[in-house]
């Protein structure tokens, strides 16, 4: 039996994580006939097979289930054998950093800090996703990404949590409600409908927590799946809602909506790093972990602008 090759090993994690072989083809990027034979011939390698044909979709048999946990393991190893490499050789930092954001963090904060880090790293590769908290939060526990940017502090005893800032909110209607640009009581929200995140959310925890302290009597929900969706459903008047305000700041300066003004103020909300307790970092990541907090005080600030 021959040992799989790190490349295959990653060409079946990307199948895995995309949910397809042209998806992965896309991602790597290669043709979908190399991608297809990859598999096959790590399939022979390991002598099993590792997706389930009968389905349209890439599914894993419980040999690639099993291959999957250690493939990670060995890319991973791979990396930090490569790090090593890179932290002795003379010159630029080189490597790959393999990022991770929340979708709230998404609207600002993450592609700061991307931008920021390349522009002072050109020389390594950025590899990064975006998806909820929970999934990004597992996502780094079990070895998958390395180190993610979420909104809200998520509490696992296997995480290492960085601040990096606290973000405002803004409650917003659209500019034909009668409040907007005004102040306003709960009582004049009465009966009033509030778009809010997919249940489950840390960021429907935090809406749901928000309204609770105003105490609007008689208030109506409807879920929206992503914050920039719900930013265009509150232009178009189907409610109000409560979000970041870097992901209001765009409809706010074209007039598209408009912040209603509540005592108290929606509280801010934290922006942190994360990363797994003890797990070594590459020397990309490592510098990540280190520029993050020091570029939130710019972001703040409003001195980064892209």
């Amino acid at each position: 039996m021959t040992i799989p090759g790190v490349h295959r090993l990653q060409v079946l994690i990307a199948i895995v994580e995309t949910g397809g072989f042209s998806a992965a083809a896309r991602v790597l990027p290669l043709s979908q006939s190399t991608v297809s034979s990859h598999i096959r011939q790590l399939e022979i390698e390991v002598g099993a097979t590792l997706f389930d044909r009968s389905t349209s979709v890439a599914k894993l048999t419980p040999e690639g289930e099993i291959l999957l946990e250690y493939a990670y393991s060995v890319v991973s190893l791979g990396q930090a054998a490569l790090d090593r490499v890179n932290r002795s050789a003379p010159g630029p930092v080189a490597g790959e950093l393999r990022v991770g954001g929340s979708t709230t963090a998404g609207a600002r904060v993450f592609p700061d800090l991307l931008a920021r880090f390349a522009d002072l790293y050109p020389q390594v590769s950025i590899e990064f996703i975006v998806a909820n908290v929970a999934d990004l939060t597992q996502r780094v526990c079990d070895g998958e990404t390395s180190v993610a940017v979420v909104a809200g502090s998520p509490s696992h005893p296997s995480l290492e949590t960085t601040h990096i800032l606290d973000e405002e909110h803004l409650l917003v209607a659209a500019p034909t409600h009668p409040l907007a640009g005004s102040h306003a009581t709960a009582s004049l929200l009465r009966g009033s409908r509030f778009l809010l995140r997919e249940a489950g959310s840390n960021t429907r925890r935090y809406q749901e927590e928000a309204l609770g302290h105003w105490r609007i009597r008689d208030l109506s929900t409807s879920t929206v799946e992503s914050t920039h969706a719900i930013v265009a459903c509150v232009a178009a008047g189907l409610g109000l809602a409560i979000v970041p305000e870097s992901a209001a700041a765009d409809a706010l300066a074209s007039g598209r909506i408009a912040a209603i003004q509540m005592s108290p103020s929606p509280p801010t909300r934290s922006i942190n790093l994360i990363h797994r307790r003890g797990h070594p970092l590459t020397r990309p990541e490592e510098l990540f972990v280190k520029m993050a907090p020091l570029a939130g005080a710019e972001i703040r600030e409003g001195k980064v602008d892209r």
